[in-house]
């Protein structure tokens, strides 16, 4: 479809005028426009209840999701009969429009009859990430309000962690307090499954201090539960901007935040993507990311709504079983985030590689997928689309695509738009950072200053009316604004990311403002390190984040690397991997520290990798784990025992 800017097949990049790119870009806002303008006309463009049934209506009969590790299967009826019950008893408990209910859930076809029949309730849901257990989870309910929780039986270990260390009254009433409002946990098992007695004994064992009330979602009561559909009037008060679900940040640095995600954005997400990915009704669409994730429950499964996809899902990535799922379920796109094709490359040679024989899938959609990855890719898994996007889950404005297959880049937008959208709040603007002092430059005038093509600048995005939806919790919210940025009163969100835009209007992610860090005077992107680093031999993972040194400005890169095996840790040659550096990354963005892991590092359940724990370690001997670490001195690699590691602090070794 469209413009291609990469030959797949030979990975050579072709130019293309900018008039063709702009061109292109109005064609798909066009389609975009009409299709939700053919929405408003069926009354589905307000929610995403209204939007879910016109897709019922449309597709009845057709495949709506399957799973390749569960038995059930459900048509767009029959997804739509079981959300149905859904609402109907969660009504039954007292559930009302704006109310909120806690989803605690692995990917299962379930999980979307959850979202939908709440959703036609008016009832916000907070997608809880199943990694969680004791504070962080009790954090994440407590945070959401939720009035109930809905949990799968798969995540038994994770709630009876929910009163842990709360064995002393005080500390289990602290505990009760962390979750009010929820007093129930409902537990479901599967379609015409029953919830084991053992499961509603278990957690009511453990979490017996905080009194809440273990009960079974199971055939018995969703069969008592009509499969007809409410009428609209009991979401009257759901308005496009009322939060659809809560979908929390990664929590990389902290406890996550429950960011508001609206009506809106969820059928927005589905025109959105629908036209760039080219996909036809009754494609299949392989779902692996986790749900709860922005990426998996909304920029996949929103567009597969539209479009009458079918949606198959497998509860948890998997390399091994990736390619096998796609040919099995003749699947013709997915979505990714970039960790994800990192393992994938990671694959022993398989054959019919980089022909059309290979597998169906044909588009993948997602974020962050490396430059150095890009090409390689497509070729040898014969990949012919890519819609790489530039957004966030608390974003108030509208994500950027490259549809044109533009190896690195995360979005493109005509400069006439990007200045007409980033005065309306529908798009974003780049501002200098000062990534030493960690904040945007201002000028003498007080005012943001904005960056030029070919320079690194934080995306903010303007408020319309100065209101931000943003996060639960006024604080949270705050954080993330900056005010009088261009004219005074003027309020605009602050991403925390740091961008950079081409002549023709393509952006390209460089890092977090974070995660970015300043040496010898000058700014270190752990992005483009981490790139750099990745192509060399024996490498399966890397993560680059700055550590502090006594005695010195800035903080001094280190990339912690893991290869192949405990016997490959220990014959890692750290001296060739300098010498990688030099010949990759200027001399101040090359990494002072090496550390060699044969485990992989500590990661999100959505595959990011956890710098801020990594960093706070250092370089200590005592703090690393029993990895080894190395540090460039001199000119020299050096093995950091106790004794260099004092030597460090003690500023006797100067870097």
């Amino acid at each position: 479809m469209g413009i291609s800017i990469l030959d797949v097949t030979t990975g050579a990049a072709a130019h293309v005028a900018t008039e063709a790119l702009e061109a292109e870009y109005y064609r798909m806002q066009e389609l975009k426009t009409q299709a939700l303008r053919e929405l408003a006309a069926a009354g589905a463009a307000e929610n995403a209840a209204s939007f879910f049934e016109h897709a019922v209506d449309r597709f009845g009969g057709r495949e709506c999701v399957r799973a390749v590790d569960h038995a059930a299967r459900y048509s767009f009826a029959a997804l739509d009969a079981a959300a149905n019950r859904i609402a109907h008893w969660a009504q039954s408990l007292g559930l009302r429009q704006l109310d909120t209910a806690a989803l605690l859930m692995e990917n299962r076809p379930e999980y979307l009859a959850m979202t939908m029949g709440l959703a036609k309730l008016g009832v916000t849901v907070a997608l809880i990430n199943t990694n969680l257990t004791a504070d962080l989870l009790r954090h994440s309910i407590g945070v959401s309000g939720a009035r109930v929780v809905i949990a799968s039986t798969a995540k038994l270990a994770n709630v009876v962690t929910l009163a842990s260390a709360a064995a002393a009254p005080a500390a289990a009433a602290a505990a009760l307090a962390a979750i009010a409002p929820a007093t129930e946990v409902w537990w479901y098992a599967g379609q015409d499954e029953s919830v084991p007695a053992e499961v509603l004994a278990r957690a009511a064992e453990a979490t017996g201090s905080l009194g809440l009330v273990h009960r079974a979602l199971d055939a018995a009561v969703l069969d008592a539960s009509p499969e007809t559909r409410l009428p609209p009037s009991v979401r009257d008060r759901v308005t496009s901007r009322t939060p659809l679900y809560y979908i929390f940040t990664s929590g990389t640095t902290g406890p996550s935040k429950a960011a508001k995600f609206s009506h809106r954005r969820f059928i927005g997400a589905a025109v959105t993507w629908a036209a760039p990915s080219g996909l036809k009704t009754g494609d299949r669409y392989y779902i692996t990311l986790p749900l709860y994730h922005g990426n998996a429950g909304v920029v996949a499964v929103a567009p597969c709504y539209l479009l009458g996809n079918t949606i198959v899902l497998r509860e948890k990535f998997s390399v091994r079983s990736f390619f096998d799922d796609i040919h099995q379920n003749n699947c013709v796109a997915t979505v990714y985030i970039g960790e994800l094709w990192r393992y994938l490359h990671t694959m022993a040679p398989q054959p019919h590689e980089g022909t059309p024989e290979f597998s169906p899938l044909r588009v993948i959609v997602g974020n962050g997928l490396r430059v150095d990855l890009w090409a390689t890719v497509c070729r040898r898994f014969h990949i012919t689309q890519v819609v790489e996007h530039y957004g966030s889950t608390e974003m108030p404005g509208d994500a950027v695509l490259n549809y044109f297959n533009k190896p690195g880049s995360c979005g493109f937008l005509p400069a006439a738009v990007a200045r007409e959208k980033s005065m309306t709040g529908e798009g974003g603007r780049l501002v200098a950072y000062d990534v030493e002092a960690d904040r945007v430059v201002r000028g003498a005038d007080g005012r943001c200053v904005p960056t030029a093509p070919g320079e690194t600048g934080e995306m903010i995005m303007r408020l319309p009316g100065g209101v931000y939806d943003g996060y639960v919790g006024e604080a949270a919210t705050r954080r993330k604004l900056y005010e009088d940025v261009f004219e005074a009163g003027d309020r605009w969100w602050s991403s925390g990311d740091l961008l950079r835009t081409d002549a023709q209007g393509f952006f390209y992610f460089v890092d977090r403002t974070g995660d970015s860090f300043r040496w010898k005077g000058e700014n270190v992107s752990t992005h483009e390190v981490e790139m750099a680093l990745a192509t060399f031999p024996g490498v399966k993972e890397v993560n680059v984040y700055g550590v502090r040194v006594p005695h010195t400005d800035g903080r001094a890169g280190m990339a912690s690397v893991v290869v192949y095996g405990e016997a490959a840790a220990a014959a890692f040659d750290v001296a060739e991997l300098g010498r990688h550096a030099a010949a990759q990354l200027p001399v101040y963005a090359r990494p002072l520290f090496v550390r060699v892991r044969s485990s992989a590092h500590a990661a999100t359940g959505t595959l990011k990798l956890l710098k801020y724990a990594a960093a706070a370690e250092g370089y200590s001997p005592a703090r690393t784990g029993g990895d080894r670490v190395f540090v460039n001195a001199g000119g020299a690699w050096h093995a950091v025992d106790e004794q260099v590691a004092a030597q460090l602090d003690g500023g006797q070794i100067r870097l």
